[in-house]
């Protein structure tokens, strides 16, 4: 999980990101590129697929066990989860353009040819019961105020914006433009239908993309 934030950052700040690891004095901290910043996350995600070789079948932590949240089903046993990590490995891959490693570790993953299991990955989980989160990034596409808009070029590059559905499920029905830096949007950005839909971290659809 460190190596995933790790690649968040890295990919997110693509000029510079934070020194890794970082001094114990924050005002000592260097800036490296995000290339450096893939380097250690592929290097935290490499550990800790050996680390999962040999922890057993379930994880420990208490009696009971180690206890992962609903968004890991299927992927809540270190076999499982090491399946997760590689999917993970595989996308890092691809974007330092290392294909070769990119392919071997989407063969260790969990990819299925299974156009029923698309959606097959681990997600962060919302809800609205005692201790969850809600999705934040959800909002209702008529709300007086809207922070989330989708690109303009979402649209004006789609090939066919009244019929795809690629474009259809992620955005709302145009409403007055709203403009700010010179770019003038209408479409609220509607991928999340709820304050409880889960966001994937990462799904069989993504693997079947980067192995075609």
């Amino acid at each position: 999980m460190i190596g995933y934030q790790l690649m968040i950052v890295a990919s997110v700040f693509q000029r510079l990101t934070i020194q890794i690891p970082a001094p114990d004095n924050p005002k000592d901290v260097q800036l490296v590129s995000p290339s450096e910043g893939y380097i250690e996350a592929a290097r935290r995600l490499d550990a800790g697929y050996q680390a999962l070789q040999s922890a057993g079948a379930r994880f420990t932590g208490n009696a009971n066990g180690f206890t992962m949240s609903r968004g890991f089903s299927g992927f809540n046993t270190p076999a499982t989860f090491a399946r997760f990590n590689r999917a993970l490995r595989a996308r890092l891959a691809l974007w330092q353009g290392d294909f070769a490693a990119a392919n071997t570790a989407l063969q260790q993953s969990f990819i299925v040819a299974d156009s029923a299991q698309m959606n097959l990955g681990c997600y962060l989980p919302f809800g609205t019961g005692s201790g969850d989160i809600a999705n934040g990034v959800y909002e209702p596409p008529t709300a007086a105020v809207i922070r989330f808009w989708a690109h303009p070029t979402f649209e004006s590059e789609c090939e066919n914006p009244t019929a795809d559905r690629r474009f259809l499920n992620n955005v709302a029905t145009a409403r007055a433009a709203f403009s700010q830096a010179n770019i003038s949007v209408t479409r609220p950005f509607a991928k999340y239908k709820s304050n409880t839909d889960n966001i994937p971290i990462i799904r069989n659809e993504e693997l079947l993309l980067m192995r075609a």
